[in-house]
């Protein structure tokens, strides 16, 4: 069994090398181990979103790939593009498996072609993803930034009690839309506070929501009802843009939006309407409509929003995890071609 990883800046290839190598004793594999090299981290970004926008034969892969894909069963790729192209040099493979969520930088369709099996690793980052959006929810319902950015300024902020924009989380409702892996660690980290979880899914059954104590609604409901609503959806055409002037004005004047999700899932121009006329009392969001986000962007500049630079997944031993949380789900494949070797 030939095995062919391609690392990249964010999951270098040497910090998978003792997994890989225990891989090898377990299941007599060879692995070969490459990087797909960019010049630095925003390089990397725009590839990706490149390849995601255009398809994974708009960028060219590691030239070594080319090689060593002729004798691998199974390829394992974080970033990197395979095109169909790649696909079909490759006359021994058998699964591409992505240490990513998403399978943007795969053809699958050329995978189905060939008989390729693909495989992710979705929820990899759900427990770096929902810790943030609980601190991003304490960040900007107890004015912690706004307060920090004060005082570096000189001015001592500590009496927030003449307006409604903070308050404490118990007895508060927390509207959760998306209940996926991220959605439902959201809730239970949420639990301990004393509050009420509203969810609006409609893939996600009634029964699952309840078991983790949780309340299935509309969106309406939702939005009218919750003092903080916490976006965890995937971004699709039915999500794109789902947020926007309508939704702002079911939502209380006193309430939070919280995106660590996708950016396009609320329409921009909505959210700085309803921040910039108070209409909500303010949001917080790690993702943007353009990354890097434009320091002149009107946003940035609200004193009502908290902002941070997709920081979700960005967590060293996040990273660092993936690689065996995705064996344990290739365990059947390394056994399959150890028994055909």
């Amino acid at each position: 069994m030939n095995i062919v990883l391609v690392g990249d800046l964010l999951i270098k290839s040497n910090t998978c090398i003792e997994e890989l190598e225990r891989i090898s004793r377990l299941y007599n594999a060879h692995c070969e181990i490459l990087d797909w090299a960019t010049e630095d981290l925003v390089a990397l970004r725009e590839l990706n979103l490149r390849i995601e926008q255009e398809g994974p034969s708009s960028v060219d892969p590691p030239g070594q790939l080319w090689d060593l894909i002729k004798k691998a069963d199974i390829l394992i790729v974080h970033f990197c593009p395979v095109s169909g192209d790649l696909i079909k040099s490759a006359p021994c493979l058998k699964l591409i498996a992505t240490l990513r969520t998403g399978t943007s930088n795969i053809d699958k369709e050329a995978a189905k072609a060939g008989g390729v099996d693909v495989i992710n690793l979705p929820g990899r980052l759900s427990d770096a993803v929902s810790e943030l959006t609980i601190g991003l929810i304490f960040t900007a319902t107890r004015g912690i930034a706004r307060a920090h950015e004060a005082l570096r300024q000189g001015k001592w902020m500590n009496d927030f009690t003449e307006t409604d924009w903070y308050f404490e989380l118990s007895g508060r409702t927390i509207g959760l839309i998306g209940f996926g892996d991220i959605g439902r660690k959201v809730a239970h980290r949420l639990s301990p506070f004393n509050v009420k979880i509203l969810v609006f899914d409609p893939f996600v059954t009634t029964k699952m929501i309840e078991n983790h104590d949780s309340e299935k609604v509309d969106l309406e409901k939702l939005l009218s009802e919750s003092d903080i609503v916490s976006i965890h959806s995937n971004l699709n055409d039915s999500t794109r843009g789902m947020i926007g002037e309508r939704e702002f004005d079911l939502m209380k004047t006193s309430g939070f939006l919280i995106n660590t999700s996708r950016a396009e899932i609320v329409q921009k121009s909505a959210l700085y309407k309803a921040l910039s006329h108070k209409s909500i009392a303010g949001a917080a969001m790690d993702v943007f409509w353009q990354e890097p986000a434009d320091p002149d962007d009107p946003l940035l500049h609200l004193d009502n929003i908290v902002v941070t630079p997709h920081l979700g997944g960005t967590l060293k031993d996040t990273l660092y995890k993936s690689i065996f949380k995705l064996n344990q789900r290739l365990i059947p494949y390394y056994e399959k071609l150890s028994n055909i070797k």
